[in-house]
Order: structure tokens, then sequence, then C-alpha cells
């Protein structure tokens, strides 16, 4: 029994860390400002745009996902 309580235990934590590892490299490639995916955003449109309509495209993009963020997120700052 108590071998079994361990490894349950043990199977929990590598469960949470996964989970935790999972949902920190998705939120690091969304194509904003601060994350990997918004140098990976930023280079791919420097390539097939102009610098200044590329950057612009950059910013609408990356102010979108922050909104997006914001309202995925608001109902659980507001209860």
């Amino acid at each position: 029994e108590f071998a079994y309580s361990a490894s349950s235990r043990v199977f929990e934590i590598f469960y949470w860390v996964y989970l935790l590892n999972l949902g920190i490299g998705l939120m690091n490639l969304l194509p904003i400002w601060i994350t990997d995916g918004g140098q990976i955003a930023r280079t791919l449109l420097l390539t097939k745009f102009k610098e200044k309509t590329a950057m612009k495209l950059y910013n609408w993009i990356s102010i979108f996902c922050l909104l997006l963020i914001i309202v995925t997120l608001w109902p659980g700052i507001i209860f």
C-alpha cells in the first residue's frame, strides 16, 4: 500500500510538472513582443514585407494577442 501511495504521488508531481511546462511553452510561442514567438513573427514579417509595414503588422498582431489573453482572463479577475 505504501509503494502504491508513493508512486501515485510521484506520478501526480510529474503530471503537474508536465502541465506547467506545456503551458509555459505555449505561452512562449504567442506572437507578443516579449516572447520567442514574437521574435519569430517579427522575423517572418520582415522577410515578407517592407520594414515599416512589417512592424505595423507585428504591433497589431501583438496587441490582438494581448487583448485575447486579457479577455480570456477577465472573468477570473472580476469574479
